[in-house]
């Protein structure tokens, strides 16, 4: 029990004390509490943090009973009844003239001084027999440190309001009512409590539990303490009747029906302690969290499963890799209590260095395959752990699962081990080998779900304190969601624009074959038509031949025979340069039209029958070779034509394909940097482009030079056997 002395003397107090302790151990057999205070201020203070089962006031707190300001114990009394509080109070006076005044604040009695024990212990009686009809509001305390002993039983039930805080047992609150700033606490025994606080901070905290539920604006209520519904009013088991919003009975109701027929409070709460004594710490929940990891190192395997030299192989000894580092992580983070997220973590460069032994992709796409990994690997962690944290509330562990985690954990990896294969499988892969995106495109769109992952690791909290609130796991479980969409939207645009330049790609190579097929028939026309001439005029040729004969003019027609020899279309034409069909069919079209243009030719080409590689790829590259050097041959006005072209492969190991095309051009030649203008649009030529990208595709190298006279174009391309 305790008991609040006011008195400015001290002689007074430590009787007063004395007194109190002797009578209450006497006839009641129980400890007695006495705290002592020479004046209001140290009273009041005191009283903020705590309450007191008994009050004892002298009236007068000075020496000069006569002095205008002059503190009195009525004073204290109002303030106590202002805030709600109905602690019985006597009063330690000097006059009976005070006793009236008591009546004002409720007292429990009066003193007079100096103290007789026969008054003492009948005032006394009558303030027992009060307290008798007074159940002590033992549900409320001052708020405890940390560093107080505590079993983690008991403090699950606690909950704190108000500043400075006061503690209070949750199970015990039948309904809180909002009245101004203030919320007034009616307890299961039927005495009640004033906190000044805010509603919605007290309704956000008990709301959280499925027992307390908001009826009406202002109105809070234990579905424990409820008897029944009446009127669309609950009625509580003291009598007391709580309104229900009109617009809101049949959820209420529904909402009270749900509870009273499910496992709840005590029950429920017993099983989540069990739950949660089991959770900690455990062996095989360290262990289990690393499938997580193990999901993640899959993800990779999937996207980088056709650019492995020997995928089942490689992609099994992966795995199994894998599932022994991060079986003994778990075991580590076990013995260390540790997060299995921090374990993790530096395994990712790991991964990484596996992946670029086993694979050919450059460094830009590993990074992007583990970082994808790594998001989607953290994301699925924060929402088990949010689902783990809406489930147990305080009794989950700090950024680690329980039960309720660890089962959403194995669904979520489920889940995105059998949706994510197709897409990582196949969409990638073709992605990876897209012709349209260059090596630097890969260099920096890893950051992209690099930065992702980060966000997701800084975002987890390192105390679940911030996350115990209703509204602000909500809250976080709803932005994890959005931003996962907002990620796989991202993902899907890049892959979208990835494609549509692919198809740009495609149907400019397609236009650029129809444009060399529309050139070669129209050569083929005019050589068709060139020999049609050749054929009508041929009777020409030879009623002049007899007429030179009839002259018997032999130089005339040596002459006139000579100039028929010369003519282009009976010259001895070269048809076979290689053993490779199509490549022969390019250098044999395009050597043809450069001679009708007047220029010497010089072929020399060592190429085998078959190639590992395209032969669209193959014939388009040389043409796009063969095509500039024509348009530069037409262009001169003057000096010496030529074209020569050298083609050679070399058995390997690597296979190497060597081109070199030489021609004469009129200096007129536009450089922007490393790249060549066209003549035909601004940018970089098409055909220049594209054996630049052909030669990157097969890891090879080009090279441009020219000087004032001669351009140089060369290739080399590594081919696999």
């Amino acid at each position: 029990m305790r008991i609040a002395i006011v008195e400015d003397h001290a002689a007074e107090r430590q009787l007063m004390a004395v007194m109190c302790a002797e009578y209450f151990k006497r006839t009641r057999d129980i400890g007695v509490e006495c705290v002592t205070f020479a004046d209001a201020e140290s009273f009041i203070e005191s009283w903020k943090d705590a309450r007191y089962d008994l009050l004892l006031l002298d009236c007068y707190l000075s020496d000069d009973e006569t002095a205008t300001h002059a503190a009195t114990g009525l004073d204290i009394a109002r303030t106590l009844r202002r805030q709600n509080d109905d602690c019985p109070i006597v009063f330690i006076t000097s006059s009976t003239d005070f006793a009236v005044l008591g009546y004002e604040v409720q007292a429990s009695g009066y003193l007079l001084k100096p103290l007789n024990h026969d008054a003492f212990h009948a005032t006394m009686d009558r303030v027992a027999a009060q307290l008798d009809t007074k159940t002590p509001v033992t549900h409320l305390k001052k708020h405890q440190s940390t560093g107080n002993a505590q079993s983690s039983t008991d403090a699950a039930w606690q909950v704190a309001f108000g500043n400075p805080a006061i503690t209070m047992d949750r199970r015990l609150i039948a309904y809180a009512l909002s009245s101004a700033h203030y919320v007034e606490f009616t307890f299961a025994d039927g005495t009640c409590t004033k906190i000044r606080t805010n509603f919605s901070d007290v309704e956000h905290r008990l709301t959280v539990f499925s027992n307390f539920y908001r009826t009406a604006r202002g109105v809070l209520v234990n579905f424990d303490y409820v008897s029944g519904i009446s009127n669309n009013e609950f009625v509580m088991k003291g009598g007391k009747h709580i309104p229900i919003t009109k617009t809101a009975v049949t959820t209420t109701c529904r909402k009270y029906a749900e509870y009273t027929f499910t496992p709840h409070e005590n029950g429920g709460l017993a099983m989540l302690d069990a739950l949660a004594s089991i959770a900690p710490s455990c062996m095989f929940f360290a262990i289990g969290e690393q499938l997580n990891a193990l999901t993640g190192l899959l993800l990779c395997l999937y996207m980088t499963w056709h650019h492995m030299e020997n995928p089942k192989r490689d992609g099994l000894i992966l795995m199994i890799s894998g599932v022994i580092v991060f079986f003994l992580c778990g075991i580590a983070c076990c013995l260390a209590h540790v997060p299995s997220l921090w374990s993790v973590i530096p395994s990712a460069p790991v991964v990484v260095l596996a992946l670029r032994k086993m694979t050919n992709l450059p460094w830009g796409q590993l990074l992007f395959v583990v970082s994808t990994a790594a998001y989607i690997v953290a994301i699925i962690y924060y929402l088990s752990l949010a689902v783990d944290l809406a489930v147990l509330n305080e009794q989950s562990m700090n950024l680690r699962v329980g039960w309720p985690g660890m089962i959403s954990l194995l669904i979520f990896d489920l889940i995105a081990a059998t949706t994510l294969f197709h897409p990582f499988h196949h969409s990638f892969s073709a992605t990876f080998d897209s012709p349209s995106i260059s090596r630097n495109f890969w260099r920096v769109i890893w950051l992209f779900p690099f930065i992702s992952t980060a966000i997701v690791v800084w975002c987890m909290p390192a105390d679940n304190a911030s996350l115990l609130d209703t509204r602000v796991l909500s809250i976080a479980f709803t932005v994890s969601i959005a931003y996962s969409g907002f990620m796989t939207m991202a993902y899907f645009l890049i892959w979208y624009m990835i494609q549509q330049a692919d198809r740009l790609r495609e149907a400019s190579k397609r236009e650029h074959y129809e444009a060399m097929q529309t050139l070669q028939l129209q050569h083929m026309n005019e050589r068709i038509n060139e020999a049609r001439q050749i054929k009508h005029n041929i009777r020409h040729h030879i009623q002049t031949l007899q007429a030179l004969a009839a002259a018997d003019d032999m130089p005339g027609i040596t002459s006139y025979l000579e100039e028929m020899a010369n003519h282009r279309l009976l010259q001895p034409i070269p048809m076979q340069y290689c053993e490779h069909a199509s490549l022969n069919a390019v250098l044999v079209y395009y050597c043809d039209w450069i001679r009708h243009i007047g220029a010497e030719v010089d072929v020399k080409a060592s190429v085998p029958q078959y190639l590992n590689i395209n032969n669209a790829e193959l014939c388009s590259m040389v043409g796009n070779l063969l095509e500039n050097a024509s348009e530069a041959i037409m262009k001169q006005q003057d000096g010496e034509k030529k074209l020569r072209v050298r083609i050679k492969y070399r058995t390997g190991p690597p296979a190497s394909l060597f081109i070199v095309v030489d021609n004469t051009h009129d200096s007129s030649i536009m450089q922007v940097g490393d790249a060549f203008a066209s003549t035909k649009h601004g940018g970089e030529g098409l055909g220049t482009a594209t054996v630049r990208e052909t030669a990157e595709r097969h890891h090879g190298a080009t090279s441009f030079d020219y000087d004032g006279t001669l351009f140089r174009a060369s290739v080399m391309l590594c081919l696999d056997d």
